[in-house]
């Protein structure tokens, strides 16, 4: 995938954060930091409260969504929300190695739907829920380390 079609994928994808919760987007690259191939490959969608990153592998070819409570710097992966709340969503639950099933164009597809559907509370301010995945996200860290073969991805 060429850096502007993922840029492309993201805004026709995540429109709605901009539409109907009031986000803002911007590129976000750390001046100096990377060459110039890896710039381009992360945008961050933020309001008041809350930041969603959007950023793509280019080696495993996977696209993945962090969701940021702006106050408090808290960030989890948008897969933990997910799972714990309709697991038939998580666009990695039949994953098992690389490489992947999917596309890039599917996961992205996958995500922001799964983000519209599931994550309203968050995008509007409402981190609540946010103790609880922070201990789901360790027990499944915790399980993926006892039996890797068995682990579902998010």
């Amino acid at each position: 995938m060429e850096r502007e079609e993922f840029q492309r994928l993201v805004h026709s994808n995540f429109k709605f954060l901009i539409d109907e919760f009031g986000f803002a987007v911007e590129l976000l690259d750390i001046p100096g930091l990377l060459p110039e191939k890896f710039k381009g490959w992360r945008l961050f969608y933020q309001n008041a409260t809350t930041g969603v990153a959007i950023t793509y592998d280019q080696l495993d070819r996977l696209p993945s969504v962090i969701i940021h409570k702006l106050h408090g710097d808290q960030r989890l992966p948008l897969g933990i929300l997910i799972v714990t709340r309709n697991p038939e969503l998580n666009p990695l639950r039949h994953e098992k190695g690389f490489p992947l099933s999917k596309s890039p164009e599917d996961f992205l597809k996958e995500w922001a739907s799964a983000l519209r559907l599931l994550g309203t509370d968050v995008l509007r301010g409402d981190f609540s829920s946010f103790p609880f995945l922070e201990e789901e996200l360790q027990r499944r860290i915790n399980l993926r380390m006892a039996d890797p073969k068995n682990f579902t991805y998010f």
